[in-house]
């Protein structure tokens, strides 16, 4: 009796984890395709952004107020995090057409060791972008909820906008042909 009723049981704890699962998954591919209108704005946006100076995984400091006169876009993520690794190859991508036209990428690690982040980049050689590791301040500077969150910065150093949450090579494009100096 007892393992009929833990059969039972077993087969109804699984099924309910299916359920979330897939719900969970829907949830997030609607968060994905939300119109760019959704975007995260706030009275933080259109201040100039904190400045940092953060250590890359390439031996390099990076200062942001270094990049006046460039768009920035600084993409916070971890290596854990699925949506994030989700848009690195879009990340790349524009970094790849707008790099040229003065879109400079800093993507700031959040919470992982250098050892973490070098192991990343062994497995995304193609990523050609920064790889910054967090100071402990950036993330309240920033006011980091939840990954991936990108902030787009204009060339005055001003915040355009920032949006949480995964972004695809299209939104990206909108987003960044924003911020991009004038000619």
């Amino acid at each position: 009796m007892y393992k009929v009723v833990g059969r039972i049981g077993g087969v109804l704890l699984l099924g309910l984890l299916i359920w979330v699962m897939i719900n969970y998954h829907i949830i997030n591919q609607e968060e994905v395709e939300i119109d760019l209108e959704n975007r995260m704005n706030s009275e933080f946006d259109e201040e100039i952004a904190p400045n940092f100076t953060l250590n890359a995984i390439d031996g390099d400091t990076i200062t942001l107020e270094d990049l006046r006169g460039q768009a920035v876009l600084v993409n916070f993520w971890a290596s854990w995090c699925q949506p994030c690794l989700n848009e690195m190859p879009a990340i790349q991508s524009i970094y790849n057409t707008y790099g040229d036209s003065g879109l400079e990428v800093l993507a700031v690690n959040i919470g992982e060791s250098r050892n973490t982040i070098e192991d990343f980049q062994i497995q995304f050689p193609e990523l050609e972008f920064h790889l910054l590791l967090e100071d402990d301040i950036i993330a309240d500077q920033y006011m980091i909820i939840n990954l991936p969150t990108t902030y787009f910065i204009n060339p005055d150093g001003t915040i355009e906008t920032h949006y949480r949450g995964e972004l695809s090579e299209e939104q990206l494009a909108v987003l960044v042909n924003d911020i991009l100096p004038e000619d």
